[in-house]
């Protein structure tokens, strides 16, 4: 994941990643953060990984997510 890459590359820690990818979000992601806000206080979403997990589940389709580990074991 390019966004991955570029934390790697500039040594970001887990605990920033999370915050910098929530304030760059724009319309539709930004409209579905502040709703996923109140899950947050709840303690559901609480670092990077648990973001990344959420968001895929909203935004990747199912087959494309198939699709990526069948060509990884091609690989």
């Amino acid at each position: 994941m390019k966004v991955e890459k570029i934390f790697y590359y500039h040594q970001v820690d887990e605990f920033r990643k999370f915050f910098r990818v929530v304030l760059s979000f724009q319309e539709y992601a930004n409209s579905w953060w502040k709703q996923r806000k109140n899950d947050v206080t709840k303690l559901e979403i609480l670092n990077w990984s648990e973001l990344t997990t959420c968001m895929r589940r909203k935004f990747v389709l199912p087959f494309y997510e198939k699709n990526k580990k069948n060509r990884e074991k091609m690989k």
